[in-house]
């Protein structure tokens, strides 16, 4: 058999390729201590970490004072983007005396999947020369990271060096499939997500739903009906993409049955209102579409597409005024997201410019997306330590904010 070239080589190599000419001295970090704990590592090694965390959860009531359970669980959590529980089980990991070094790493890969640290920092070098078993766990958080910030190439860079070094491990086959969904190449994105599928990544998994909504994007509306339909347990997400699907199919009176049901099962979810008050006005039902509709921008009023069905509904019922009032906010909410996606645009053209990113976390701001601002801002900084407006801008969000902060989502 050929010799399998170290797994910190990809990761060396695109270091360097990140990095213009850095100084930094390298020094290595003790590997993690392997214990017998190995249904949890090969749970997570295949992308169930809401199974490991079971499993886990089983084990610290036999053993409540392990410091590796608890130091499992917060990776678990970490890998979940659950903060509280995330600092909760680490706490509990340090009380129970766990390695700092051990502790200190797992603050870091929060901080890299968050897109709070790039890989240019001193503290990811020394990580990345000496990555130990945690190899992949050090791979995902990056690529994450890059993902939350729109550095597309630096994820395909690492994205091509993690399936090189685990070419059958599902978790990069699905991040794969998460960069080509996010250049609309959805051919490509499908078959990521069916290798990841292949490999074991779990059944009811977003990669289930990712494929689904890809297939969908692709026009291939009864395959992504039957890909939401093998999802398992139904959720707005998929039984939404099924309603669309349906309409695109001219399946209208389908269609309208999974919007019902939508509603019945989630009675306050705004794209079950909208679908069904959508559907209504087409029956020429409007008084029943505009209390839909009207509940649906309540819930969501930066739903577009709720806004302009409304506001037709508003028309047929004579209720002029208000018509007027729905169009221009239907308009106002256009004129944002074509603004976001031009802004989108120049960042992937230009992912060094910090002023496209600060610009574009401003407009998140003032659609009320303090969380996707957030994330702009993030970025900002990593580009640009000392940008004084970002610094400000988070500060006040944060400031702002109540109860206990989460990570932003990828916009």
């Amino acid at each position: 058999m050929p010799t399998q070239p170290p797994k910190r080589l990809w990761l060396l190599l695109a270091l360097g390729a990140c990095l213009a000419i850095s100084g930094l001295a390298i020094r290595g970090l003790p590997l993690l201590a392997t214990d017998g704990l190995s249904a949890v590592r090969d749970a997570l090694a295949q992308g169930h970490t809401r199974d490991a965390l079971r499993l886990l959860d089983e084990a610290s009531e036999q053993d409540p004072s392990s410091a590796e359970i608890a130091f499992l669980k917060a990776r678990c959590h970490r890998r979940l983007a659950e903060l509280p529980a995330f600092r909760r089980m680490l706490t509990l990991a340090a009380n129970l005396g766990s390695p700092r070094e051990a502790l200190e790493r797992e603050q870091l890969l929060m901080l890299l999947q968050q897109g709070q640290r790039g890989v240019e920092a001193p503290e990811v070098a020394v990580l990345l020369a000496s990555p130990g078993d945690d190899t992949p766990e050090i791979y995902e958080a990056i690529v994450r990271g890059c993902l939350q910030t729109t550095q597309l190439d630096e994820a395909a860079l690492f994205l091509d060096g993690w399936i090189s070094d685990y070419p059958e491990a599902p978790l990069p086959w699905f991040y794969r499939g998460l960069l080509q969904e996010a250049l609309g190449s959805w051919s490509q994105a499908a078959t990521a997500f069916q290798q990841a599928i292949a490999f074991g990544i779990a059944s009811d998994s977003e990669a289930c739903r990712h494929l689904a909504d890809v297939l969908r994007e692709a026009a291939r509306y009864s395959e992504a009906i039957a890909q939401y339909q093998r999802c398992g347990e139904p959720t707005t997400e998929s039984l939404r993409g099924i309603a669309v699907c349906q309409e695109k199919l001219r399946n209208i009176d389908a269609a309208r049955a999974v919007y019902l049901d939508m509603l019945e099962r989630f009675p306050a979810d705004p794209a079950a209102l909208t679908g069904a008050g959508r559907l209504a006005a087409k029956r020429g039902e409007h008084a029943a579409a505009r209390d839909l509709l009207e509940r649906a921008v309540a819930l969501a009023p930066s739903d577009v597409q709720a806004w302009r069905a409304l506001a037709w509904s508003l028309v047929s019922l004579g209720e002029a005024e208000r018509a007027r009032d729905a169009f221009r906010q239907a308009v106002r909410l256009t004129e944002q997201i074509q603004r976001s996606e031009h802004l989108r645009r120049r960042i992937e053209d230009d992912p060094t410019n910090p002023r496209f990113r600060l610009e574009l976390a401003r407009l998140m701001r003032d659609a009320g997306r303090p969380q996707d601002s957030i994330l702009w801002l993030t970025s900002v900084l990593q580009l640009e330590p000392s940008n004084a407006e970002a610094r400000e801008a988070l500060e006040q969000i944060r400031a702002g904010q109540k109860g206990p902060e989460e990570p932003p989502r990828h916009p």
